[in-house]
């Protein structure tokens, strides 16, 4: 538990405790298309209770979940394999308990009475549903269930509460949405939306032929909405001034509109950008490569999909009307020859195992793909892959890990993406009266905040406001900082 919600008598922590349970049972009246500002009360609360978590599942997402919360929260994180209870235990501040998430008995022990959120994160989707439905009948905490199946997600959406679940985080959704992200913005890394999409953040790897390779940041800053947030060199994270030089192989974080974080896309890449005519092939006709085609043909393209199983591969034509759908094995080198695979300008990976994923990859890369983006289950296969020779590698873990951090995140945090090897982050805060922030200007603020944090954006409604040193920020604001790591919780206390 927190210190400050230990230190509150036994009154003020049972009117907490109760208004705390107000607010999730309003949350859990909300669509699954809520604005992000309305759940920003939620957080507040989380954040003043100091609340007990239940993590179902030690896998990947489960412990990164544990770690990112333990400093502030009671947690407790239960799983069947004895070899991820002990690392729980030794390695987390959590309580670990061994055993089967969806028995009664087992959660009990774990403390699902006393639970104010409870999360099923192992890899069933079967199984984070059970986790979530039976901790409803244990009491009323607040549940957050992950899941892969997109008909799970479908099933959910017109009716938040069933299953049992209040919050339903769909993996394949999320990485699928990522993927189409990456797709349109030409030599990007990473890129992640904030205040329901008035901001983006970027992160761009500048090659040897980009224009803006030996220009300062003072030359390369050419558009009114864009901070440059960080450049990251040789493992480090450097906050950068208009005299910091960009130089290749550099990574520069980029926050600002939409439009002028794609202008500097083209600026990095002008050879890279895609159009609608753009020649996009997607390999694997799962549900990530089937929902990447699809929000694709919603922004205007008309991207190939290579499909090896025959019924799927019908289903998957009528589905996708503006998707040429190709019945074959990606790594067959006739097919792809007799496809012209390799006059493609962007091939996405997303069969069902990582080590297709790479091969399909390098092979259409060695044909003449410009772009490869590649779905990784192995969190540890992230950095191998961008090594030999992939352009980025994109994991569903860390995805889910990311959004469901989100929900117990100190202070009115609406929005969060890691940077780098989480040596940094991007969050969104509502400016609320008691935040740094508040009725004053952005370098009065400044003055203290320690280093490392810079101001990306801010946001007023749906108006996107150019962040400057005389620019006033008004409660009800959401502000878009980078927050290096080691500041990061200073910095969210004081806004």
């Amino acid at each position: 538990m927190t210190e400050a919600f230990l230190c509150i008598d036994h009154d003020d922590r049972r009117r907490l405790r109760v208004e705390f349970h107000t607010a999730v049972k309003w949350l859990s009246c909300k669509t699954f298309t809520r604005r992000r500002s309305e759940e920003a009360d939620f957080y507040a609360w989380v954040r003043i209770c100091g609340v007990k978590i239940l993590i179902v599942g030690a896998g990947q997402v489960g412990t990164d979940i544990a770690s990112s919360l333990g400093e502030n929260h009671e947690i407790t994180v239960v799983d069947e394999d004895a070899e991820r209870v002990e690392e729980v235990t030794y390695n987390i501040d959590a309580l670990a308990v061994e055993g089967d998430g969806t028995s009664m008995e087992v959660l009990r022990e774990a403390g699902v009475d006393e639970a104010d959120i409870v999360i099923g994160t192992t890899d069933s989707d079967e199984t984070n549903l059970a986790v979530c439905g039976s901790a409803k009948t244990a009491g009323d905490p607040f549940t957050v269930g992950r899941v892969k199946k997109r008909k799970f997600l479908e099933t959910w959406e017109p009716s938040p509460g069933a299953f049992g679940v209040d919050l339903m985080v769909a993996s394949n959704v999320l990485t699928a949405e990522k993927i189409a992200r990456l797709v349109v913005t030409p030599a990007a890394h990473d890129v992640d939306v904030f205040s329901e999409g008035t901001v983006q953040m970027a992160e761009f790897e500048v090659g040897d032929d980009s224009p803006v390779a030996g220009e300062t940041v003072a030359e390369a800053d050419r558009f009114d909405s864009l901070t440059f947030a960080a450049v990251l060199r040789n493992g480090d994270v450097v906050i950068p001034s208009g005299s910091t030089r960009i130089e290749t192989g550099d990574r520069v974080v980029v926050i600002g509109s939409p439009e002028s974080v794609h202008s500097f896309a083209v600026d990095v890449a002008p050879s890279g950008t895609p159009d609608k005519d753009a020649d996009i092939v997607v390999f694997g006709g799962g549900e990530i490569g089937e929902v990447v085609a699809s929000l694709l043909q919603d922004r205007g393209f008309k991207p190939r999909l290579v499909e090896s199983e025959g019924g799927r591969a019908r289903e998957l034509a009528e589905e996708l009307p503006e998707t040429v759908v190709m019945e074959s094995d990606a790594t067959d080198r006739d097919f792809l020859e007799r496809e012209r695979i390799g006059d493609a300008d962007i091939a996405v990976s997303a069969l069902d195992s990582d080590e297709k994923n790479l091969l399909s990859a390098l092979i259409a890369g060695r044909m003449g793909v410009e772009r490869s983006i590649v779905v990784t289950e192995n969190t540890e296969y992230t950095e191998l892959f961008e090594t030999v020779g992939v352009d980025v590698a994109v994991n569903p873990r860390q995805e889910v890990a990311e959004e469901i951090t989100r929900l117990t995140q100190k202070n009115r945090t609406v929005g969060l993406a890691l940077v780098g090897s989480e040596q940094a982050e991007v969050v969104e805060v509502e400016i609320d009266g008691e935040s740094v922030f508040a009725g004053r200007t952005i370098h009065e603020a400044d003055g203290d905040l320690p280093g490392g944090v810079v101001v990306g954006a801010v946001s007023r409604g749906v108006e996107f406001v150019p962040p400057r040193g005389g620019t006033t920020i008004h409660e009800g604001d959401h502000v878009v900082l980078f927050v290096e790591a080691e500041v990061h919780d200073e910095v969210l206390e004081k806004v």
